[in-house]
């Protein structure tokens, strides 16, 4: 939605935007996860997850509210920090409530739905825009509809179940065996998968509370700090690759590449979005089958390639703005980024990390991560428009040089799960970093160092 009112031009008028201004106007929403990423681990074990997805609803509309009534950028800019603050709550909150409530069997594809949901309501929301993208009211473009979702939710929770996981985690195991006979068994608690359940939920808990690791386990030993690097640089390296970049400020990307017409711009959004929940539901498929690391490097390879185009492009359309094919070819590769992105990153940021760490890290080190990478998605967002207004097709080039830096870094740092236990992960970080510390220790000199690196590299490649 936030994307789709830059071609709003009552909007625009209000509050005499600039590039400064459209920047900080989308980037705060970042800096309000940045806020909220610490106190969902607190909130979800203290009051559980219904009261969780509740507090989140009510600081939404909290939000909306102040955005809706807005009169000054200052008030915009609190309520929008407030959404994203809840945001992050709800959007943790949310995945980890289905999988516990969901059966095994279909754990993995309803957790995976909560993500791909996400581009299918942004269309929704998209066609509304063009409902209202050319009526003069200020009510027009206020946002008050980001309010029903919220309002929904607050309706429908005491209509739904409290995670059992979080029931038994507090002792009220009869009354999760209760909810998991009846999600699962049509209420008979003897039955064989419901005994299993609880086992398992029970045995995960007991392993918990004799493995939680404390802010130590991040970084130490040596094995630890690489997967809390990999988890960490998942989420920078996903929210500077571009692809965030170009979902919210299409609007504007799409105007700087010389197509005026408002209606347009707004339709070509549709098109897009419509494209990448597509794209993202694919991905879903694509990932379970061929795992992390293919698509990972496939996609960050498609997005240096693609960058390079729409530089190229960006530069003919500058050089001959009555042309319009340039412009045309521009929207073609912005489609084919969302789906090299869509494909790949929007799904690994989230699901990779928590498979990499350590048991004992995972609370910890997802929470850390997803912080510092939306602090890197407030600076990138931030600037992002003020960089295509100031110098234009070189920032896209510049976008692409440092994704073949995160390309380099995917390919020798990122390593493949699917198809290994727990057991062979554990080996793939310990015995391998510990092995590469140790005998680089050992070489005596500088010479010696780089090329026993170098043949370690074509080693690791070779077995990965």
């Amino acid at each position: 939605m936030i994307n789709n009112l830059n071609a709003v031009q009552p909007y625009f008028e209000h509050f005499s935007l600039d590039s400064d201004l459209i920047g900080l106007n989308v980037a705060i929403v970042s800096a309000g996860c940045i806020f909220g990423s610490p106190v969902v681990g607190p909130i979800v074990d203290r009051w559980g997850r219904k009261t969780g997805l509740g507090m989140g609803s009510v600081c939404i509309i909290l939000g909306v509210v102040l955005q809706a009534s807005a009169g000054k950028v200052a008030q915009l800019i609190a309520g929008r920090f407030i959404i994203g603050f809840a945001t992050i709550i709800n959007g943790s909150i949310a995945p980890m409530w289905v999988m516990e409530l969901a059966s095994p069997k279909y754990r993995s594809m309803l957790s995976s739905s909560v993500l791909v949901s996400v581009p299918f309501t942004s269309f929704l929301v998209t066609c509304i825009i063009l409902g209202i993208y050319d009526k003069q009211s200020d009510w027009a473009w206020r946002g008050i509809m980001l309010a029903v979702p919220s309002i929904l939710s607050l309706c429908l929770l005491p209509f739904v179940e409290e995670s059992p996981r979080w029931l038994f985690y507090k002792g009220r195991g009869e009354e999760a065996t209760n909810i998991l006979a009846r999600l699962h068994a049509d209420g008979n608690i003897e039955h064989p998968m419901i005994v299993a359940e609880t086992q398992e939920v029970l045995g995960a808990l007991e392993h918990e509370k004799k493995n939680n690791g404390g802010w130590k386990d991040l970084v130490s030993p040596a094995p630890n700090l690489k997967r809390f690097s990999i988890a960490v640089l998942m989420n920078i390296f996903y929210q500077i690759l571009g692809g965030n970049m170009i979902l919210y400020f299409s609007s504007f990307l799409i105007a700087k590449l010389g197509i005026e017409s408002r209606r347009t711009v707004i339709l070509i959004n549709i098109g897009l979005l419509l494209w990448k929940a597509f794209c993202s539901v694919g991905g879903v498929f694509l990932i379970d089958r061929i795992g992390a690391r293919k698509p990972l490097i496939a996609g960050t390879s498609a997005t240096v390639a693609l960058f390079g185009m729409l530089s190229g492009l960006s530069y003919l359309s500058d050089e001959r703005p009555n042309e319009t094919g340039y412009a045309i070819g521009a929207v073609v590769v912005v489609g084919l980024f969302l789906l090299a992105v869509s494909t790949s990153w929007m799904i690994l940021a989230y699901t990779y990390p928590p498979e990499v760490l350590r048991y004992s890290q995972r609370a910890k080190g997802v929470v850390v991560a997803q912080a510092i990478g939306y602090a890197f998605s407030f600076l990138n967002l931030y600037t992002a428009p003020l960089a295509l207004e100031k110098i234009g097709w070189k920032y896209y080039a510049i976008n692409g040089s440092w994704n073949f830096g995160i390309l380099i870094v995917v390919y020798w740092l990122f390593v493949e799960t699917k198809g290994r236990t727990l057991e062979e992960i554990d080996e793939l970080f310990d015995g391998m970093l510990t092995y590469l510390i140790s005998e680089c220790l050992r070489q005596a000199s500088v010479s010696k160092i780089l090329t026993f690196l170098l043949e370690i590299t074509i080693k690791t490649l070779q077995t990965i």
